[in-house]
């Protein structure tokens, strides 16, 4: 528990990395009053990123926004700086707000330890805990403002709360979870796991294991155990690893009790198995009854005595493998504690635990700090002693760059380390950065897109001077290759010298440049250089758009997509899109050169696209979603020489292949078939029954043939031919003709006749109506 606070604490205390300032702090509060609101909105973002230490000079400015994000970026600010004159007011925003404002102002007041808001916040709580009405995210809330307030009776007065709504399943889930969060003492667990006891017999829900097993932080190790364990390992091979691991010894009173523990597991012997864990606690740990693992164990045997076998075998199979976890966990906590203190005499101990698959989280971070302010010599010979030539895990990449030493040209950060910033360590991101910069000019040279991207990305959140020189100096390969990333860094950093590039680049229809642009111009001044409004094309919103390189410019824009055709047997078989899977009938031309398009997408557009439609498939639209997904439909797409094919490709060689004489009249009516099926998906009626008649003269598959002429004429109104087609199928054919295929054409044309026998019907009788009331 208390490292977990350490580290936290450690987060608050991170220097802000400042990045270059494109306006002073006088300009930029001034922006504050701009009648655009993507000024304003700029504006706040800029005071948070660079100007937080002067935060008492402008909140009072954030707070009266009409904007709600400047309102709660206010909160936020008050909370982290303790900036308590703000105080009165954010609690009068509390008791008048709803949603996030209101949540946000409940916690920036715990911070500020305001005292007139604990019986407010208890009155919320008991308010929203005792209704019937279950406001599930002002719960949560609630609860963690009250666990954050660090008042030693909260904790039993929600422990108390808890008996009174335990059959309350989601109520008592919430609470249970932060109550495990904030476990403070042995006392308090054994208190838990009486609760727990219920839990797991009423629900059968493993969310509350989950949450019982986040007081160890072991859900890692657990899952280690269990990835071991099917793997074939032992007890007596596991606990040894582990102990080698944590560099403690192991005799023989100690290895025959292993071997006795590895026998009753496999035995299933779940009562002696738990004295044994106790045996092993207590001969390999001075005071085991001081440790958190304890009470859980001792409750465990009382809980195995009484209704072990009452709940279902999932949560069983769990339990069981948290049991065989907790001496391992009362170990880790010890020896992490041990080396954390004398980190600098545990060195060798620690980097054994660091390269160990005990490795947890939340230590690797304490220890990478503690380790950043030894010594040049004594983080080199650490980095040393841990690096292989290829790292297989991030681990590594961490050290290395703890290490300060010299990095392989193109060392895969981003493979090994994709989100970097996640370990909230300030220092190692510096020397990320300045790696990357040094870096920079080979990568473009090189076009190493991977690496680029990563880069542009940690220039986003760690912008320098430099850096965004050397992003100016690139702008074109960036612009076409890494636009996203380019755009949100400059939205950042909105540089002047950004403001000729974008206009060099724009064209109609591109509305993020636009965005941007107009931001520029204001930011700068340049509101004559502002593109019109009716430069807007399409709505990007609404419209969907594609990006696409072309390949003889060297140049990349959006185009708007009237008509996207996707393969629909991909799609029905959850395989992923590829740009042959696609078809866009429109043809396109480059905004730049005006020379034709390839259709070339993306694999991130792609992905999405098939996110998309399978949502779409299964869930219910808003309607402007219903609209925007107009422009994707599903196609059959059509077979050539017994393989299916693009579109495209199928209409480029149908005309070739029709006029060839090598090819016999089957193939040709099995030809003029398929393309007869495409057209009449594509709604073109005129060519489908051309291409279908051309099929059935042939002689080709007449059945086929004439279901779809049938469905042509059906479409077309024209009840005569149809009705003359389906009937000349069923003539023609049997159901069992069909019986291997997905389709049986024979049902199908069958029931078009019901349907058209009720229509003919129905047409008779309106007509005998009509004559009888002129007469």
């Amino acid at each position: 528990m208390a490292m977990q606070d350490d580290i936290q604490q450690f987060g608050k205390e991170l220097i802000q990395w400042q990045g270059p300032r494109v306006l002073g702090f006088e300009q930029t509060l001034d922006l504050l009053q701009s009648e655009h609101r993507q000024i304003r909105m700029w504006a706040v973002y800029q005071l948070i990123e660079c100007w937080q230490e002067r935060a008492a000079e402008f909140v009072h400015l954030l707070l009266e926004s009409e904007i709600a994000e400047s309102r709660e970026a206010a909160i936020y600010l008050v909370g982290r700086y303790h900036l308590k004159q703000f105080a009165f007011p954010i609690f009068g925003l509390f008791n008048r707000s709803k949603g996030s404002l209101k949540h946000s102002s409940a916690v920036a007041l715990v911070e500020l330890k305001y005292t007139a808001f604990k019986p407010a916040l208890s009155q919320w709580f008991h308010h929203l805990w005792e209704s019937e009405e279950l406001q599930f995210a002002d719960l949560q809330c609630a609860i963690k403002c009250l666990v954050q307030s660090l008042d030693p009776e909260i904790w039993d007065e929600l422990e108390s709360a808890l008996w009174e709504q335990r059959e309350n399943h989601m109520k008592a889930l919430c609470l249970f979870g932060y109550l495990c969060q904030s476990v403070q003492s042995s006392d308090q667990i054994e208190r838990l796991m009486r609760h727990y006891r219920f839990f797991r017999v009423h629900f059968t829900d493993p969310q509350f294991f989950q949450h019982l097993a986040s007081i160890f932080d072991c859900a890692e190790l657990v899952r280690w155990f269990q990835a071991q364990l099917q793997f074939g390992k032992s007890l007596q091979e596991l606990y040894p690893e582990c102990l080698y691991g944590l560099s403690m010894q192991i005799d023989v009173e100690l290895s025959e009790l292993l071997a006795r523990l590895d026998l009753l597991r496999r035995q299933q012997e779940i009562t002696s198995l738990l004295q044994a864990l106790e045996d092993l606690m207590r001969l390999s740990l001075d005071h085991p009854e001081l440790t958190s693992e304890w009470p859980c164990l001792q409750e465990f045997r009382e809980l195995v005595a009484t209704d072990w076998d009452s709940t279902i075998l999932k949560i069983q199979d769990q339990e069981f493998l948290l049991l065989l976890c907790l001496p391992v966990s009362a170990w880790l906590s010890l020896r992490e504690t041990e080396f954390l203190e004398k980190s600098k005499d545990h060195m060798a101990s620690s980097l054994r635990l660091y390269q160990s698959p005990l490795l947890r989280e939340t230590w690797m971070r304490m220890f990478l700090r503690d380790l950043l302010l030894q010594s040049n010599e004594l983080r080199q010979f650490a980095a040393d002693a841990s690096m292989s030539p290829v790292p297989g895990d991030p681990r590594q990449a961490l050290l290395r760059l703890v290490g300060s030493g010299s990095i392989e040209r193109f060392y895969p950060f981003p493979l090994v380390l994709p989100r970097p910033w996640q370990y909230r360590l300030t220092e190692l991101m510096e020397q990320l950065t300045s790696i990357y910069e040094k870096w920079f000019p080979d990568l473009v040279q090189s076009r190493q897109h991977e690496h680029l991207d990563y880069a542009l990305e940690l220039f986003i959140r760690y912008p320098t001077s430099y850096l965004i020189d050397q992003v100016v100096e690139h702008f074109p390969l960036l612009i076409h290759h890494h636009f996203d990333q380019l755009l949100n860094l400059i939205e950042k950093v909105p540089d002047e010298r950004f403001l000729e590039k974008l206009l060099g680049y724009y064209r109609k229809g591109e509305n993020s440049v636009r965005q941007l642009l107009c931001l520029l111009c204001l930011l700068h001044g340049k509101e004559d250089l502002m593109p019109s409004d009716e430069e807007v094309v399409f709505r990007q919103e609404v419209v969907p758009h594609v990006r696409i390189f072309c390949q003889k410019c060297q140049s990349a824009y959006h185009y708007p997509i009237q008509k996207l055709y996707i393969d629909a047997e991909l799609v029905e078989q959850r395989r992923l899109l590829q740009d042959q899977d696609l078809w866009m009938p429109e043809k396109l031309n480059c905004k730049n050169c005006n020379g034709q398009l390839e259709f070339r997408t993306d694999a991130r557009f792609r992905a999405t696209l098939f996110s998309e439609v399978l949502t779409a498939k299964m869930l219910k639209l808003t309607d402007e979603e219903s609209e925007r997904m107009q422009a994707f439909q599903l196609l059959e797409f059509p077979r050539l020489n017994n393989r299916k094919c693009n579109p495209q490709t199928f209409l480029n060689h149908l005309d070739r292949l029709l006029e060839q004489s090598q090819i016999t009249s089957v193939e040709k009516a099995r030809l003029l078939l398929e393309a007869g099926k495409l057209y009449l998906s594509l709604e073109w009626l005129p060519k489908a029954k051309d291409a279908l008649r051309r099929s059935l003269e042939l002689q080709g598959d007449q059945p086929r043939t004439l279901y779809h002429l049938g469905e042509l004429a059906y479409r077309e109104h024209n009840l005569f031919d149809a009705r003359l087609y389906f009937s000349q199928l069923l003539q023609v054919c049997t159901p069992e003709d069909f019986l291997l295929e997905d389709d049986n054409l024979y049902q199908l044309a069958s029931h078009y006749l019901e349907i058209l026998d009720r229509r003919e019907y129905k047409r008779g009788s309106f007509k005998l109506v009509v004559n009888l009331q002129e007469t």
